[in-house]
């Protein structure tokens, strides 16, 4: 079987904070780069909320919820050719990713996102991926599989 050709994730959803409107707007073009798809026809949208941070900072939160397969598969092949073969055999090894309600979390350095280059990072200015791994039986073995199929 050639991957990519059943689901392997249920959703994914992409978020990250930004200091500035201009910033949330980067990286939205960012993601939405990764989808070259006309989102308005595919009914793909982006929420957008404001957050109290330290020392009375507004944050905006930046988010983009992918439930449709054809999206999801779309997203991932693009992240692993951005990603390139080193960093997918890292993520595919790295076990602690993975939570007991079968979710997987990437980190990408936002900085580098924004120009656009991606490298993982475990620090929190960052683009989160969280992605809700599709395992039958559903247990943490299977997806554990799952995402070695995906990034190995």
């Amino acid at each position: 079987m050639r991957l990519f050709e059943m689901k392997w994730v249920h959703t994914i959803t992409a978020s990250a904070f930004a200091d500035t409107p201009d910033e949330a707007t980067a990286i939205q073009a960012r993601l939405m780069a990764l989808m070259p798809v006309d989102f308005a026809k595919e009914r793909i949208s982006f929420s957008r909320e404001t957050c109290v941070g330290f020392n009375n900072r507004q944050i905006i939160v930046v988010r983009l919820l992918l439930t449709r397969e054809s999206h999801t598969t779309l997203f991932l092949k693009n992240i692993k050719l951005m990603l390139g073969s080193d960093q997918c055999k890292m993520l595919g090894m790295q076990r602690n990713r993975l939570d007991d309600d079968l979710n997987y979390f990437v980190r990408l350095k936002k900085v580098a996102f924004l120009d656009g280059m991606t490298a993982l990072t475990d620090s929190g200015d960052c683009i989160h991926l969280k992605m809700s791994v599709a395992a039958y039986p559903r247990k943490k073995e299977g997806a554990y599989g799952v995402i070695q199929a995906i990034f190995c």
